[in-house]
């Protein structure tokens, strides 16, 4: 058992009585093959959440100069609108 504490979960005890020390032991051996595989699932959800992380960095990294690709000309237009709104009102004054 000392195995098992250890983290050890091939681990299993060898005693085959059919008293109950037996059936202590199949049930012992019973938990520690259902710790087994909660343990190989938990390992499996974490594998899948860390790649699903990797792949939601990725699509934020996309997005992010996806915007800044956008944005860039956005603000120029935006500039130069304002200067002809500008230019548009100066001459306006002036033709007044």
């Amino acid at each position: 058992m000392r195995k098992v504490e250890n983290g050890d979960l091939n681990a299993r005890v060898h005693l085959k009585r059919q008293d109950e020390m037996g059936r202590l032991a199949e049930s012992l051996n019973s938990m520690i093959e259902k710790l087994q595989v909660a343990k190989k699932e938990g390992e499996q959800h974490h594998r899948d959440l860390v790649q699903r992380a990797d792949r939601m960095a990725s699509i934020g990294e996309l997005a992010s100069g996806i915007a800044h690709e956008i944005r860039n000309p956005l603000a120029g237009i935006h500039g130069r609108f304002r200067s002809w709104q500008k230019d548009f009102r100066r001459a306006t004054t002036e033709s007044t």
